[in-house]
């Protein structure tokens, strides 16, 4: 029995070993260019978008740029899912509540990370001309705080 064992440890080992280098050439690295991506205008006036991975309006994880002019801001709103936002150039802001108001909000720079839980009323906004990265899991949906947006 101890024999069987290390067979089928060797043979497994093996054949991780033989199987990794053909996945590894199927499978090469996506490359995006912020800058490059093919932004769409949003509802929103002063932020485009533009998907960089996966399908928003889909099952599954996707990421989306969202490039937002000095002073644009987005309303009180939640997501029925969390989302993960990742500043890429400007300065930012995340506010948290059901009101779009500047004494709770966090300023953020290029590089920061802002986790929103699940059903979290909040709003953002770009002080500078800003690029935001959106990470999540579809499909995409918006709640405004006092109405219903789906995105």
């Amino acid at each position: 029995m101890k024999l069987i064992r290390s067979l089928f440890t060797v043979s497994m080992c093996a054949l991780s070993v033989c199987a990794t280098p053909i996945a590894r050439a199927q499978s090469a690295p996506r490359i995006h260019d912020v800058e490059s991506l093919s932004w769409m205008p949003s509802a929103a006036p002063g932020l485009e978008l533009a998907v960089v991975e996966g399908n928003p309006q889909g099952p599954g994880p996707y990421v989306v740029a969202m490039r937002y002019k000095a002073g644009t801001t987005t309303p009180p709103h939640s997501h029925p899912e969390e989302m993960n936002l990742v500043v890429v150039k400007g300065q930012f802001f995340v506010g948290v509540g059901d009101r779009a108001e500047s004494s709770g909000n966090k300023m953020l720079n290029p590089g920061s990370v802002v986790v929103i839980p699940k059903g979290s009323h909040h709003s953002e906004g770009a002080i500078t001309d800003s690029i935001v990265l959106l990470y999540g899991s579809g499909p995409m949906r918006i709640d405004l705080v006092g109405g219903f947006l789906e995105h």
